[in-house]
């Protein structure tokens, strides 16, 4: 699973280096596409029985319709949808990451699952 999400991580930072070069803005749901493989990598993760503290399992399960908007929403993905991501989901996968039992390697993976995340919605919140 670790080399799964670092192979996504990589490839979504291809694709933003690429986005940031002299590119036309995207819409919401285009950069949706971008930031949700790397997200959902995460979610995938995290969904595995026993990798997440009883603590902190809360925080997983409110992301997940904030996550699901834009992942799920296609067309209709909307700049407040990203933001909401970024604003709530992102710290609380994080949260999720820093508090699970994985090991530090698959956290380190999942970390810069985020991190990609959010490095392709830098943009958005500019």
């Amino acid at each position: 699973m670790q080399k799964k999400i670092i192979a996504l991580a990589i490839a979504a930072l291809f694709v933003a280096a690429c986005a940031s070069v002299g590119q036309v803005a995207k819409t919401p749901a285009q950069i949706a596409a971008d930031v949700c493989p790397s997200v959902q990598a995460v979610v995938a993760v995290l969904s595995v029985p026993g990798a997440v503290d009883p603590a902190v399992e809360a925080d997983l399960l409110a992301a997940g319709p904030v996550i699901s908007a834009v992942c799920n929403g296609g067309d209709l993905v909307q700049l407040a949808d990203l933001r909401n991501l970024s604003a709530n989901a992102v710290p609380a996968l994080l949260k999720v990451i820093q508090w699970s039992p994985l090991p530090p390697a698959d956290k380190q993976a999942a970390t810069l699952g985020i991190a990609v995340a959010q490095a392709l919605l830098a943009p958005v919140l500019k």
